[in-house]
């Protein structure tokens, strides 16, 4: 399995020369894959294949044409799936430019930093039913953590899954392979791909396309949202105060990531449900804004939108699996995106534990049907997705 990092193709083809590609042809190109994936295009998939330019990535279809040949004929491997479905998990991670990933200890040896899993989110393309889905996964989910590399079996949040995977793991993208082994288990899905931005990647992913505008629903005030840079300052100085009235706004990158991060907002804004269904939203409203004409039609957005992500996202589809994105994005109409969130209060599938101290004292959420009994949230997953 090999993993795609943004910043490690070359602006050339495989003979050296700068590939061209005419403005029609890469419009139409770019428009199928996002239509493919309305709203994994918008913070995860879109920046990968609107890289610049995009004849990089064609010219590397074209050096190995015998292998993407082989895969577009009857009978050969298709898209990863089960029962028409494809899962992809996407995890935006709590991490800023100024932290690196590793660092070098005081003993000289590597140490790897653990970011945790800001957001959580399964995005589902349905073939048979020609449909796509996202289910959100509240972060302060109660979950058992295997085994996995040092790291002894454990329960914590499954925001954590991301960190322990890192520190504790050797192997390459340890963190995202441990988040996607606990959301398989507790969903009882399989996960077909995944991918991963840091929040330096949404904001200026968002700031290249001039913005976004959301419905706010409802006006909040949030008066304990993180400083950013103010992590380990005195309690007091660690918030700041975010307020969002009523109606459409236009958000920058900036504050975009302000309302869908907001955790702590009085009244129903402050509730793990009221938070995915922003996060979502955002979602989608980045994909509408990505897929427009004046996003399509302009070369420099599109070469801002490659330059806000190159090194803010990773994902471990490979090259060879892409012309059945574009066969998909050919089949399915995806006007629509079904939207889903554990914390749904209609279906009561999580609460709130009567006595916090079994659970380190921390704030969690615990399957409505007994701890660590995943049955009614496989049930409901399985109806949502399939």
């Amino acid at each position: 399995m090999s993993y795609i990092d943004l910043g490690t193709y070359s602006t050339n083809n495989s003979r050296g020369r700068r590939s061209s590609l005419k403005l029609p042809k890469l419009t139409k190109l770019l428009k199928r894959l996002l239509l493919l994936f309305p709203l994994a295009c918008v913070v995860f998939f879109t920046f990968f294949w609107l890289r610049a330019p995009a004849g990089t990535v064609l010219g590397k279809f074209r050096a190995a044409s015998g292998s993407v040949i082989s895969h577009m004929l009857p009978g050969s491997p298709r898209l990863k799936q089960e029962d028409g479905v494809t899962n992809i998990l996407l995890i935006g991670i709590d991490r800023r430019s100024s932290v690196p990933y590793t660092y070098q200890g005081i003993d000289g040896a590597v140490v790897h930093n653990g970011f945790l899993a800001d957001t959580i989110m399964v995005a589902s393309v349905n073939s048979a039913a020609h449909r796509v889905s996202l289910l959100s996964l509240p972060r302060d989910l109660w979950v058992t953590i295997p085994a996995y590399g040092d790291l002894q079996k454990q329960y914590s949040k499954i925001n954590a899954a991301h960190a322990l995977g890192d520190r504790f793991s050797n192997e390459e993208n340890g963190g995202i392979l441990l988040v996607k082994e606990v959301v398989e288990e507790i969903a009882d899905i399989p996960i077909h791909y995944w991918a991963r931005i840091d929040f330096e990647g949404f904001e200026k992913g968002v700031d290249a396309v001039e913005g976004v505008d959301i419905l706010v629903e409802r006006s909040f005030d949030d008066y304990m949202f993180p400083r950013l840079g103010f992590e380990n300052a005195a309690w007091e100085q660690r918030w700041e105060y975010v307020h969002f009235d009523t109606g459409v706004q236009h958000m920058d990158g900036a504050t975009a990531l302000k309302y869908a991060r907001s955790r702590h907002a009085y009244g129903p804004e402050g509730t793990d449900f009221a938070r995915a269904q922003r996060q979502q939203n955002v979602i989608i409203a980045l994909k509408n804004k990505v897929i427009s004409s004046e996003t399509l039609f302009s070369v420099t957005k599109i070469k801002a939108l490659y330059g806000a992500v190159a090194n803010n996202l990773k994902t471990d589809i490979e090259l060879s699996e892409i012309p059945y994105f574009f066969s998909l994005a050919q089949d399915l109409a995806l006007e629509e995106i079904k939207t889903y969130s554990l914390t749904d209060q209609e279906s009561r599938l999580l609460t709130t534990p009567a006595d916090i101290s079994l659970y380190g004292n921390a704030w969690v959420l615990i399957p409505t049907a007994g701890s660590n009994n995943f049955s009614e949230v496989q049930e409901y997953v399985k109806k949502a997705l399939y």
